[in-house]
């Protein structure tokens, strides 16, 4: 859910509007905005990978934060994204990853989290959008080591 006209509101109203939605709807998601301004990317799900974008804006968008997860080896894609899903700091995530049967693509909308099988030669790696005072960039990178398929977990 977009959040508008948070600078509104102080620290505290903030919280208590939150907290209310987050009672009344189960697992929502609350993105905060201030004057309407959500990062496009957010929105449609269209983040880029670091490599293929300029500087980052020095704005609006200081209230999200993004994570490159990048596995160093096959993963269990529906265990990833439905692990993703279900962290409240994620918003969205999209990427690509390596499994024991080929590429598959993830996608995550608020709760709803999907692997698919893919094709063809994609950049590895999973771009993870929150907003910043829930988003956990060390619990997420944990994640990793949570979907590795079980020959490659660390022992």
């Amino acid at each position: 859910m977009l959040l508008n006209k948070t600078d509104l509101v102080d620290a505290n109203g903030l919280t208590a509007v939150t907290e209310w939605l987050r009672s009344r709807i189960p697992g929502i998601r609350v993105l905060p905005l201030d004057q309407g301004a959500a990062p496009v990317a957010a929105v449609l799900g269209t983040l880029p990978f670091p490599a293929r974008r300029g500087p980052a804006p020095d704005h609006h968008h200081a209230r999200f934060e993004t994570l490159l997860l990048t596995p160093d080896g096959p993963v269990d894609a529906q265990v990833l994204a439905s692990a993703l899903a279900a962290d409240e700091g994620v918003t969205r995530a999209k990427g690509f990853v390596e499994t024991s049967e080929g590429l598959a693509l993830i996608h995550v909308v608020g709760a709803r989290g999907t692997a698919v099988p893919a094709e063809g030669n994609h950049d590895i790696g999973v771009v993870c959008i929150g907003a910043s005072e829930v988003f956990d960039a060390e619990a997420l990178q944990g994640l990793m080591e949570t979907s590795r398929r079980p020959s490659q977990k660390s022992t």
